[in-house]
């Protein structure tokens, strides 16, 4: 059975669905690499991302890819979804490919489909999705944006899901630096403007992106120096460490790096690793000198510099992602809704889903606690150590 789209655009037929399930992310490379062109979609949900992420990430943690290609009665892809598998606490848990790495989880989806879809009609897929998988316990996503480059996402619309969280962009960007700066008049950005009338004391601002894989990996060392001088020493555990490693050695046509350093005078004071792809710009590992360079707020200089390259290289998206970091608010316009769904299909999954939710509450009040923070913390880093679950690498400095 394949839906299709009736010629007036406003409904949904179900009519010869056909839904394929693959667990090879190799043997749909071609028609990936194809749907990345024609679909909506994201960097995290590229061929070149997420093979990368199964074979660094995914595979240790015992993750099994479970691709579903949804295709329309003429074999034209509608949505490409990235799922996959994980055993955790004796359950067999459903999740997006591309883990926490993965700011935006959802799938390659044509824009027509999306629109026409409503939510009855996701529902309706979605329950002869899960019946095409292996046996389930639970359903678990989380980041999932309220719209996909534009495309209404018909994931938000599923059972349980409900906003947690938000990510921040400007966009369009206008087609001057100095338009975008008149537009973002925030006391922070015409702080790191006055360096620029004051030559920041004297010393010349530069960007510097570089494109030698070697020179990429000095620069992702220097950042996680950085971020690990802040945040301490298991900010990035090994296998996201290898992840990004592999991604800026591999160069893959379709995904590039973004790396690049920021100099005052003879110093390098902020740096960044981000992704370009089509007309937008993905900002991942922002970190900054917290020496004597700090005064001049550097992160919010360098934040300004890669704006000001974006819009010389005509980009239409200055994406920084997800986190409510206030820096994002300053040098952006746009917010997007991120929702989190958990299901429990079988009722081993209801329980361990109640059990987490009931956890959850404790924590949260125990977060607000001033004596049992610290400790709450330590223990949460504990759990993700002892269970393998990957720390999140996207925070921002």
């Amino acid at each position: 059975m394949t839906p299709h789209l009736r010629d007036d655009m406003k409904t949904i037929v179900t009519d010869d669905l056909r839904i394929d399930v693959i667990d090879d992310l190799a043997r749909i490379e071609a028609a990936w690499r194809l749907a990345s062109i024609e679909l909506a979609g994201y960097v995290f949900q590229s061929f070149d991302w997420l093979v990368v992420w199964n074979a660094t990430i995914g595979l240790p943690l015992g993750i099994t890819p479970v691709l579903v290609q949804v295709a329309d009665a003429t074999g034209h892809t509608l949505m490409l979804i990235p799922l996959g598998i994980r055993r955790m606490h004796g359950c067999r848990v459903l999740v997006f490919l591309g883990g926490e790495e993965s700011d935006y989880k959802a799938p390659l989806i044509d824009r027509r489909f999306a629109a026409a879809c409503r939510i009855a009609d996701f529902a309706e897929l979605w329950a002869a999705i899960l019946r095409r998988l292996p046996a389930l316990d639970i359903v678990w996503f989380s980041g999932m944006p309220a719209t996909i480059e534009g495309a209404p996402n018909p994931f938000v619309t599923l059972h349980g899901a409900e906003p947690a969280g938000y990510a921040y962009a400007a966009t369009p960007l206008p087609d001057t630096f100095e338009a975008y700066r008149q537009a973002h008049r925030s006391a922070l950005f015409r702080k790191a403007a006055r360096f620029y009338r004051n030559g920041a004391e004297g010393s010349p601002v530069r960007l510097e992106r570089v494109a030698d894989p070697a020179e990429m990996l000095d620069i992702f060392d220097l950042t996680l120096a950085w971020k690990r001088q802040r945040f301490g020493n298991d900010f990035m555990n090994p296998a996201v460490e290898r992840f990004y490693r592999r991604i800026l050695q591999s160069c893959p046509a379709a995904v590039t790096p973004f790396v690049a350093r920021l100099w005052i005078e003879d110093t390098i004071v902020a740096t960044e690793v981000g992704m370009v792809q089509g007309n937008r710009f993905y900002g991942l590992l922002t970190a900054y000198e917290s020496g004597p360079w700090a005064r001049l707020s550097p992160g919010r200089l360098l934040m300004a510099e890669i704006v000001r390259w974006c819009i010389a290289e005509g980009l239409e998206t200055f994406d920084l992602t997800c986190g409510d970091e206030e820096y994002k608010k300053d040098f952006t316009d746009t917010r997007t809704a991120l929702h989190a769904c958990s299901q429990g299909p079988t009722r081993k999954g209801r329980i361990v889903l109640f059990g987490f939710a009931v956890m959850t509450r404790i924590y949260q009040r125990a977060l607000k606690h001033p004596r049992l923070r610290a400790h709450t913390l330590a223990l949460k880093a504990r759990m993700f150590a002892v269970i393998g679950a990957p720390r999140s690498a996207s925070a921002c400095g």
